[in-house]
């Protein structure tokens, strides 16, 4: 995270990105975005329909692209906890259990510049995934959320919001806190009233009423309905073949919170085959460069708790692409064989920590490290299939700017096209990976027909 010193501090633009599904679906994820030069970004975007896996490629290109600082995704359909390297940058997700059918899932994407900041993380479930920042001597509470539909039963709804209520309770009155994502729920507008703005939409529903409770409950506010815009830049979410539109994800904060809002809107130039819109907040810090009694203590702690705490988040990710060829998983296979000989087994624990640091040592000296270098699309697509995807971006572009319903055809044509071919080069990837015989005879006949 790079700061530049102002008088006023530094300014931060927060945006929030629900990437959601196909166009002519419901549904969708978080994407909150965090960016400090003299500014931040935190945006929320829900996903896709088809998950992580395959939208994987187009969500990093607009991390880059876009040059984010933090990511919340929603409807991400990975299952578990855990973290990740991503191109040097940490994935953090929460999902439904492995055992159950894919469904929901949230997760944060941070860029590497902010991981320091990062002084601990909690997979609450599939909804609520909670980050804690320390940011210019001030602790956040960042919370990522996927609210269920309004048409979901009255005993999910009630879990989440109650969760949620608990999550928000637990941070302290000195704390910042932000939520970030898609809530689907409506609120409204209301004129004089410091929880809702009284430029939102008109229809509220059930979901909204329940999120204006909670925040008249915490005394928060939901900023999305504070600023005047155009209709363009103020709906979350369109369904131009219905003619629907509502305003769905939203960004809250405190009523007194210390952070200065300047404005938020929607951006539509971010595309990742979504019927959801680009939610940007800038913010301003105007608390940077608090003094601290004792400099060089504080920091040595923080630093302990640091590492600590990020023992698992750090670490590196290994190039399993080598995997690929066979004169390197031979070696491979030789180093672990030769680590996990050393070893006489004397109880379940031991055994566990020996394997695992074998099969990590083993790796190191056979595959190397990543070196964290941005890559501005994952190896295992084709040239034809990275085309695809730029010229889905040309068309989504083109229909912005035109806004005719033959171009709005085309794009969601190639959408489909797209989100097929790229299904496809995964599955004959992870084939080849495997060495599966027979794939050339494979290949052949998925692309004749």
């Amino acid at each position: 995270m790079k700061i530049q010193k102002r008088k006023n501090g530094p300014r931060v633009e927060i945006h929030t990105f629900d990437e959601g599904s196909p166009i002519g679906y419901g549904g969708g994820a978080i994407l909150l975005l965090v960016k400090q030069q003299t500014q931040a970004y935190i945006s929320t975007k829900p996903k896709q329909k088809t998950g992580w896996r395959t939208k994987e490629t187009e969500v990093r290109e607009e991390f880059n692209k876009g040059q984010i600082d933090i990511l919340v995704m929603s409807e991400t359909k990975k299952k578990g906890h855990g973290t990740e390297d991503i191109d040097g940058h940490l994935h953090m997700w929460s999902g439904i259990n492995k055992e159950n059918r894919a469904k929901a899932g949230v997760s944060v994407l941070i860029n590497k510049k902010w991981k320091k900041t990062i002084t601990s993380w909690e997979p609450i479930n599939e909804h609520i995934i909670t980050v804690h920042l320390k940011m210019c001597g001030r602790s956040i509470v960042l919370l990522g959320v996927y609210g269920p539909t309004n048409d979901s039963p009255a005993t999910e709804k009630i879990s989440f919001f109650e969760t949620l209520k608990e999550e928000i309770e637990k941070v302290k009155t000195k704390q910042e806190i932000i939520i970030a994502g898609d809530f689907n729920g409506r609120t409204g507008n209301k004129a004089h009233n410091k929880t809702v703005g009284q430029f939102g939409e008109d229809t509220i529903n059930d979901n909204g009423e329940r999120l204006i409770e909670i925040c008249e409950l915490n005394d928060l506010k939901i900023t999305n309905g504070f600023y005047k815009h155009k209709d363009i830049h103020k709906y979350t979410w369109i369904q131009e073949t219905r003619n629907l539109r509502s305003i769905i994800d939203y960004i809250v904060v405190r009523i007194t919170t210390t952070i200065k809002i300047q404005d938020v809107r929607v951006k539509r130039s971010a595309e990742c085959g979504t019927d959801h819109r680009l939610v940007v907040a800038y913010m301003h810090f105007p608390w940077y460069g608090v003094a601290k009694k004792n400099k060089e203590e504080t920091a040595k702690q923080e630093q302990q708790k640091d590492n600590q705490n990020n023992q698992e988040i750090n670490e590196k990710r290994f190039k399993i692409h080598l995997l690929e060829e066979e004169t390197i998983r031979d070696l491979y296979r030789r180093r672990l064989d030769e680590k996990l000989i050393e070893f006489n087994f004397n109880n379940l624990t031991d055994t566990y920590e020996h394997v695992k640091k074998s099969i990590k040592e083993a790796a190191y000296e056979a595959l190397g490290e990543e070196d964290g270098k941005n890559k501005k699309y994952t190896e295992e697509l084709s040239q034809e299939a990275i085309a695809a995807i730029q010229e889905k971006k040309g068309l989504h572009q083109k229909w912005l700017c035109t806004n005719s319903g033959e171009d709005l055809q085309k794009y969601k044509d190639k959408n489909r096209e797209t989100k097929k071919l790229i299904t496809f080069h995964l599955l004959v990837y992870v084939l080849q990976l495997y060495g599966f015989q027979g794939i050339d005879n494979f290949v052949c006949r998925s692309e004749c027909r």
